[in-house]
């Protein structure tokens, strides 16, 4: 697995019945009651790899927890859940799509927990194989928490140090307003997620944030060559986590690129399938761009803070 390329989503996911997307956000995935008890910092609970996880106590179980922006809708695998002697607590079939394009059926349970200071109730989660992502030879986190727990709390994240097991992170209640040193930026909600405009070899794309993905951008094929990325440079192929799985990807270096404020000079580019479904994201916002800066992200308020990035340069 390349350490650097984790994408994880639930993009498509939605009720395979007529009225789906209504009965979805209104009756089936109604918004959880999420309440920020404290603001500490804690470690991140999988030091070794670059995307943000967290410790959870669920039915009394406690677990690694994945943090993803770029989930429309929180997903527990459904081994843990057979382990945990949990049952579907609504039967509206559903079907989740990965980054990959493969399909999923799946039913939903209802979760209380606690993660990081965060008690969350009500959490309508998607039962999922998550594969890779959930074993202990992969990621080892069997839940994931996505833009629905996000859009009702604000998630902080201090990448400053270059030393992985100094990342930690905490929640901040909906609507804090930025703390000393760190400045807006380009920002707005879309749906439910959060873009911000990233411009490549002097070309914008807005790209959706996405904390499940260590990548500074990654694209789509469609995307990669609407910005002129398939000139036939060089590139290298890896293996990359996704929903249910492992696909293959293969990264490109760009001459200049530019995200979140500030200039990541050239860097390395993920190019990814395009999936065949309406509305997919061709372009996500990993971790990698935030590199070296705390970043705050309010999904539900469509903002970004960001402090600047540390300047390594030797005189």
């Amino acid at each position: 697995m390349n350490r650097r390329g984790l994408l994880i989503r639930l993009a498509g996911l939605g009720a395979a019945v007529a009225g789906g997307v209504w009965l979805r956000d209104q009756v089936v995935w109604r918004r959880p009651e999420v309440s920020v008890r404290d603001s500490e910092w804690t470690p991140w609970a999988h030091p070794r790899v670059d995307v943000p996880t967290i410790w959870a106590v669920i039915a009394g179980r406690r677990v690694r927890a994945l943090i993803d922006s770029g989930a429309e809708y929180s997903a527990i695998d459904r081994g843990f859940v057979e382990s945990l002697g949990l049952k579907s607590s609504f039967n509206m079939p559903l079907v989740a799509y990965g980054v990959g394009g493969q399909p999923q059926l799946g039913r939903g349970v209802t979760l209380n927990l606690e993660a990081g200071g965060l008690a969350i109730a009500r959490l309508q989660a998607a039962i999922l194989d998550l594969g890779p992502v959930a074993s202990a030879a992969g990621l080892e986190t069997p839940l994931i928490l996505g833009q629905d727990v996000l859009g009702e709390a604000m998630l902080d994240l201090d990448l400053s140090s270059p030393r992985r097991s100094a990342r930690r992170l905490r929640f901040l209640p909906p609507g804090s307003p930025a703390e000393e040193g760190l400045s807006a930026v380009s920002a707005r909600r879309v749906g439910r997620g959060l873009k911000s405009e990233v411009v490549v070899e002097g070309g914008v794309i807005e790209a959706l944030v996405d904390t499940g993905s260590s990548s500074a951008l990654a694209l789509s094929e469609g995307e990669a060559g609407a910005a002129g990325l398939n000139d036939g440079r060089p590139s290298d192929v890896s293996s990359t986590l996704v929903l249910g799985g492992a696909m293959s990807s293969r990264n490109v270096r760009v001459a200049s690129l530019s995200a979140a404020g500030a200039d990541l000079g050239r860097s390395e580019v993920s190019i990814f399938a395009t999936p065949r479904l309406p509305g997919f994201p061709g372009a996500l916002l990993g971790t990698g761009a935030f590199r070296g800066r705390r970043v705050v992200l309010d999904v539900g308020g469509g903002r970004i803070f960001t402090s600047r990035a540390l300047d390594l340069t030797v005189g």
